[in-house]
């Protein structure tokens, strides 16, 4: 895989929606706690990690920019989902089993 300038602007662009949508979904929440700026740094941070994350994932399955820009933002407003998912989906193509409930690991 090469990477060139034009890529750089793909990861950034990407990046930058997934950001949008993080801000977004803060704005969104009826929360007036939640509009502080260390709270909004942090989800807009998450957002950025989890829409860059998609990004690389499916940016050469989906040869244009708007579907994987679309699912960038997306990532970035579902971002603690979308992270999940990506662990789980991790965990179980690298044979990570999940703890059972009757484990003595587990915290109750």
């Amino acid at each position: 895989m090469s990477f060139d300038v034009s890529e750089a602007w793909r990861i950034a662009g990407a990046t930058g929606i997934a950001l949008m949508g993080g801000l977004a979904r803060v704005i969104m929440r009826n929360d007036k706690c939640a509009l502080t700026p260390g709270n909004v740094a942090k989800e807009m941070l998450i957002s950025g990690f989890a829409g860059l994350m998609i990004f690389l994932l499916v940016g050469n399955y989906f040869g244009d920019g708007y579907t994987t820009s679309f699912l960038s933002g997306m990532a970035g407003y579902t971002a603690p989902y979308t992270l999940s998912f990506l662990t789980d989906k991790f965990k179980k193509m690298v044979g990570i089993v999940p703890d059972a409930p009757g484990d003595k690991n587990v915290p109750k």
